[in-house]
């Protein structure tokens, strides 16, 4: 048998502890178990959340780890659990944090409304409400991005904010070899790295969604050496370059540049 938790797509299925209705779009407790020696078919029996929490607990603590129940559901319904079961939540916080991110391909930000608030948003990078609106775009399409923003423009310090903010950053981080990200909301802020010859060999990672309000950049070489740059690779946003040697670059395609640091 198994168990995870979901969303309940209609108000039809009861709860197998009171046997009340679990309303539509109600986070319910999933447990399905085969009905055939193949386990080609299965069944399923339903519970409300704090019924399954009350009279079955290991079923909920089961629903509450399983891979199958999203991150974004724990984060939804963990204050619940907390005001129900504090141990029960302390269990599920910890086994959350140790979870290894999933690599997902991060969805490219090609959505007209989305570049369009993006081309805003270059011009004025900490414009909150820009922000908002993105995040609330980006969340109504289906990406974790959306989701990040709105967590950072809260900035709550509440323990399950800041677990599932680390999932996110996480998992849209671009890799980058032996680099120093630092965030801002929803989108790296600033990236410190070393120059060498693979560096200009980088051009996909800061096309990297992640990168396109990116704000400082930091490069450094340990004997003052040329440092040259494709202009074109870095993005548009970059307000502050700062380089450890010489610079050689075509810094045109940079409108926003303000701040040049040799």
């Amino acid at each position: 048998m198994a168990a995870f938790l979901d969303r309940a797509g209609s108000s039809r299925t009861r709860c197998a502890f009171c046997a009340s209705a679990i309303t539509k779009d109600e986070i319910r407790v999933v447990q399905e178990a085969p009905v055939s020696t193949t386990g080609e078919r299965r069944t399923r029996t339903y519970g409300h959340l704090h019924c399954t929490i009350d009279l079955q607990r290991s079923l909920a603590h089961e629903a509450l780890i399983s891979p199958t129940t999203s991150l974004t559901l724990i984060s939804s319904v963990i204050a619940e659990v907390s005001r129900l079961d504090a141990r029960l939540a302390d269990e599920v916080r910890t086994l959350r944090e140790q979870r290894i991110p999933i690599t997902r391909a991060v969805k490219p930000l090609d959505d007209p409304r989305a570049l369009e608030l993006l081309a805003e948003l270059e011009r004025a990078p900490g414009d909150r409400g820009l922000l908002a609106v993105l995040g609330d775009h980006l969340q109504h399409l289906g990406d974790e991005r959306g989701e990040l923003i709105i967590l950072d423009l809260a900035a709550s310090i509440a323990p399950d904010a800041l677990v599932r903010r680390r999932e996110l950053s996480a998992r849209l981080s671009p890799k980058f070899p032996s680099a120093k990200l630092s965030w801002g909301i929803g989108f790296l802020r600033k990236i410190e790295m070393y120059f060498d010859a693979t560096f200009n060999t980088l051009s996909d990672r800061f096309a990297h969604p992640s990168c396109r309000l990116l704000e400082v950049f930091e490069l450094q070489s340990g004997h003052r050496m040329d440092i040259i740059v494709d202009g074109p690779m870095l993005p548009r946003s970059l307000r502050t370059l700062i380089t450890g040697g010489r610079l050689r670059a075509d810094l045109l395609p940079l409108r926003h540049l303000t701040n040049l640091v040799v």
